[in-house]
């Protein structure tokens, strides 16, 4: 479409790591224009909305934990940034998230996601602090175990949840062997 178009020519784009971070924390708007394997990740502190359109993939096989996701954002103090995440490339993961959303109740963050292909080994989106709203996109579980499953994929740590301070909403996309309807955590 028109607005697409316009969307990727606004855009900086970007080839390789060296680059991909420094332009979401201070460009309005990146694209991932071709595959890219991360070597480490930076967490981030945004301090506006950004938009991250995916064109190629982004794949991180690096350790597992929570500040390791190639996409752990959470908000500047006092404020509460929305990184809108559109394409058709993703984010695939070996041992990690791709995206964690927020830090603690100061440093809150939104997530929307209209688009793009995204897989993980336990959870695709862990929610600690904030919004996040799934439009549309392709989302699995790498290599599913028998004791998780899928049954996490798209997740809000349990304590935020229960406090308000983390909240998931689905509106579209295609989630396998999860239905979001039947998770307590999404609406």
């Amino acid at each position: 479409s028109a607005a697409a178009a316009y969307n990727r020519q606004s855009a900086v784009p970007v080839t390789d790591q060296t680059t991909l971070y420094t332009s979401v924390k201070n460009n309005a708007k990146t694209n991932v224009v071709s595959d890219m394997e991360l070597k480490s990740v930076q967490p981030m502190a945004l301090s506006s909305d950004k938009e991250l359109i995916l064109d190629g993939t982004v794949s991180f096989n690096g350790t597992s934990t929570a500040t390791r996701s190639p996409f752990y954002f959470y908000g500047s103090v006092g404020k509460n940034p929305v990184l809108t995440v559109d394409g058709l490339g993703g984010v695939d993961c070996t041992n990690t998230y791709c995206f964690n959303v927020g830090r603690k109740e100061s440093q809150k963050a939104s997530l929307i996601i209209n688009g793009g292909s995204f897989t993980a080994p336990v959870s695709v989106i862990q929610c600690q602090y904030g919004t996040v709203i799934i439009n549309g996109g392709f989302f699995a579980i790498r290599n599913a175990t028998e004791e998780y499953g899928s049954k996490y994929l798209i997740n809000c740590i349990d304590d935020s949840y229960r406090a308000g301070t983390a909240s998931i909403t689905v509106t579209g996309g295609t989630f396998v062997n999860f239905n979001p309807a039947d998770n307590a955590h999404v609406r």
